[in-house]
């Protein structure tokens, strides 16, 4: 539920450390969720290796993303995970990174 609430707040542009708080365990992965929101670029692909070390990802300057889990290209394309973020790249893989979570049931 946290999590959910987490992607609605990122995706209405406005966050709060709490929200980060409920969904995110890790502190470091908290403090790299609200640098991803604010636009670090560093930020997305570094909170990705953190929380989903195993998939690919791309990002683009003008703020779409994308997430593959891993697997076959097959798999991989079935389960593309994508986003956009007006001019926001890092913010965009985060979406990403937050709907991949999701629907892992974390």
């Amino acid at each position: 539920m946290s999590l959910s609430k987490l992607i609605e707040a990122v995706e209405a542009g406005v966050i709060s450390t709490d929200l980060i708080m409920d969904a995110l365990e890790e502190p470091v992965d908290q403090v790299t969720c609200l640098a991803a929101f604010d636009g670090y670029v560093e930020a997305g692909p570094a909170l990705a290796a953190s929380v989903l070390p195993d998939w690919t990802w791309t990002m683009h300057s003008n703020g779409q993303a994308a997430l593959w889990p891993p697997g076959t290209v097959d798999g991989q394309n079935a389960g593309v995970i994508e986003a956009e973020a007006d001019g926001l790249p890092s913010r965009a893989l985060l979406l990403c990174i937050l709907r991949a979570l999701e629907q892992e049931g974390r």
